[in-house]
């Protein structure tokens, strides 16, 4: 299913051409990237963060499917790389950043909104804390982003990791620059012009705008400026280096860059660009398609360096994938759960299977004892038939009752019950229940206290119990008739 295994594909949108990179490895498990470009018609794509940038879907996913070619069948994940004028970036310093994401994406589009002219209606902001106090905040309109991956949709690529081009470079290992060390960036791809100072490790300046209509005059009076600006703004950041990226090289801005400004050039080819796993003899890669072989290694570039990675670590504008991480994870986890669960009921069904066994046999036993049993009492002329079973309880408790009935002592009785009775009382008749056990009395008494002294005495004696008054009644005369009952143990 797409979007559950890792992009192996990544595809670089300008406005002149589009690259398509494709990954596998060689015999020796080294990454390999093949690659193919191909040139877009003029005005077909304008980079914009606002307006929409496609003017004619069609024809583009036309180009997209000559490009990636028919042998391509099926959804596929993709990396999809976009221009950095397509984006508006901007560096936030907060006092604190609130500890809930809801409460800090709402200050994050509140600042932004105070610091920026960007229209925030319809917008999607993607943020990503680069200090306590510092935030990277991106946005992109909706219909921008909406446009590039209904593009992408159509000819079966599904977009799971969006950025834009700098972004996905800056976590490419650049050959002599030292995380640590402060140094500029300048990117001149797509007609646009990106100068941003990283120190420590992640950016303290950032500034994206097109290219001025001068020329390379332009783009050194905009880098000029740029730099005078982050020297105001963060005097503690001196860059030593300037790193640049562009579609063609220009040895005289290089120059100006390094007589005027007293900065070393580093031009980003395909040769001095290191990543995990890169393969020495891929460093043929054009320019153009950099970005694109970037954001297939981006990702592992950054989990393996030490310290903060830069912006592109956590930056993803894909608006219909971002819970496919979390979602692939929990599957995982959940079905290595699954697989613990069954292995362990595996081995105990192996466990008890002795135990079911001996059961077995010993329910086999009992069996064959209940058969040898039911044959010998035939021949005793016994019936132990399930009918003659269920009479049996009822015959042994009338038979209890018979031999209660023959054994009772009435001679015995009324001298246990002479001794409990005390004076002033009068017992006129007597109940027998052998069935409860129980014997109901009736009498009077000359008064209740009388009556009490009877229950007493008869609680108190060692062959009666459970005395219980059931009715009493003072007549006219002070005479109180009664009516108990009482348990009768010889």
């Amino acid at each position: 299913m797409y979007g559950f295994e890792r992009p192996q594909c990544s595809l670089k949108l300008g406005p002149r051409y589009a690259a398509w990179v494709e990954q596998s490895r060689d015999w020796r498990g080294r990454r390999r990237c093949r690659y193919r470009l191909a040139d877009l018609p003029q005005d077909l794509l304008r980079p914009s963060p606002v307006e929409p940038n496609i003017s004619d879907p069609a024809a583009l996913e036309a180009r997209l499917r000559a490009l990636i070619g028919p042998e391509k069948k099926g959804a596929k994940s993709i990396v999809l790389v976009l221009p950095d004028l397509c984006v508006r970036a901007t560096l936030l310093e907060l006092d604190a950043l609130p500890p809930r994401p809801s409460e800090r994406d709402a200050l994050i589009r509140w600042r932004l909104g105070q610091e920026s002219a960007f229209p925030l209606a319809g917008t999607k902001v993607v943020a990503q804390p680069l200090s306590p106090k510092a935030v990277l905040a991106v946005a992109i309109r909706e219909a921008v982003l909406g446009q590039y991956e209904a593009v992408c949709e159509a000819v079966g690529l599904y977009p799971v990791d969006i950025n834009v081009a700098s972004f996905f470079l800056w976590s490419a290992h650049i050959d002599a620059v030292s995380p640590a060390e402060p140094f500029a960036w300048l990117s001149l791809l797509d007609d646009g012009f990106t100068c941003a100072v990283h120190h420590e490790g992640r950016p303290v300046f950032l500034r994206t705008k097109n290219q001025s209509g001068t020329g390379r005059e332009g783009v050194f009076q905009d880098l000029t400026r740029s730099l005078a600006f982050c020297a105001d703004t963060c005097p503690q950041v001196s860059p030593r280096r300037l790193v640049m990226v562009g579609e063609e090289p220009d040895a005289d801005l290089e120059r100006r860059v390094t007589d005027e400004l007293g900065l070393d050039v580093i031009r980003v080819s395909g040769g001095n660009l290191r990543l995990p796993g890169w393969a020495p003899h891929d460093g043929a890669v054009p320019v153009g398609a950099l970005p694109a072989v970037a954001g297939l290694f981006a990702r592992r570039s950054a989990r393996r360096r030490e310290g903060p990675s830069g912006a592109s670590a956590q930056i993803n504008l894909s608006s219909t994938r971002s819970y496919v991480g979390p979602l692939r994870a929990g599957l995982m986890l959940l079905s290595l759960l699954f697989m613990g669960l069954i292995s362990w009921d595996l081995l105990q069904a192996k466990a008890i299977e002795p135990r079911i066994a001996e059961a077995e046999r010993a329910v086999a036993r009992v069996r064959d004892q209940d058969s040898r049993l039911r044959l010998q009492a035939q021949a005793d002329g016994l019936d132990l038939s399930d009918a003659a079973l269920q009479r049996l309880p009822q015959e042994v408790a009338f038979a209890n009752q018979v031999i209660t009935k023959r054994v009772f002592s009435w001679t015995r009785f009324l001298t246990d019950l002479e001794e409990a009775v005390p004076p002033r009382v009068a017992i006129q008749s007597i109940r027998l229940d052998f069935k409860d056990s129980a014997i109901a009395l009736g009498g009077s008494a000359l008064t209740l206290k009388d009556l009490t002294a009877l229950i007493i005495g008869l609680e108190d004696h060692r062959a009666f119990a459970q005395a219980v008054l059931v009715q009493h009644r003072v007549k006219d005369n002070g005479l109180v008739e009664f009516g108990l009952t009482v348990r009768y143990t010889p």
